[in-house]
């Protein structure tokens, strides 16, 4: 049995590619179509903050991109290891942008701090499941 049907058959890396892809699509979808009414649910006020609709808009399309990168190591085998490392890097490096606010800027609320431990969640799930990937490839 070679390497590719080896990954094609792990049930874990499909479901950690799956979830991952799905979330940055949800995510990145509400943030870029609904920007005021996603930023409402943690008290930000952003109406008629056209610099901030840019840049939360501009996120929210970064997000939708990582989510089909993701999703195509799901549905091409071939495309498994880099979409790994994207969804490893990219939910590890938004928990520690969290992390670093948090230090410097103090406590969001509850559903940023949710969003922090999600994201943590997430990428460690990535990153085991890079490793699984890579035992198996012999790398």
């Amino acid at each position: 049995m070679n390497n590719e049907v080896l990954v094609k058959n792990s049930k874990f890396v499909k479901i950690v590619l799956m979830i991952c892809g799905a979330v940055f699509i949800l995510v990145g979808f509400f943030s870029l179509v609904f920007p005021i009414e996603f930023t409402a649910r943690n008290n930000a006020n952003i109406i008629g903050n056209i610099n901030f609709l840019n840049d939360y808009r501009g996120v929210g399309g970064l997000m939708i991109g990582n989510g089909l990168l993701i999703l195509l190591g799901f549905f091409r085998p071939s495309y498994t290891r880099m979409s790994l490392y994207v969804a490893s890097f990219t939910f590890l490096a938004f928990s520690f942008g969290r992390i670093i606010s948090v230090l410097v800027d103090g406590v969001p609320v509850e559903n940023l701090l949710k969003a922090t431990a999600i994201e943590l969640i997430l990428g460690f799930f990535a990153v085991v499941a890079l490793k699984k990937y890579n035992l198996v490839e012999g790398n």
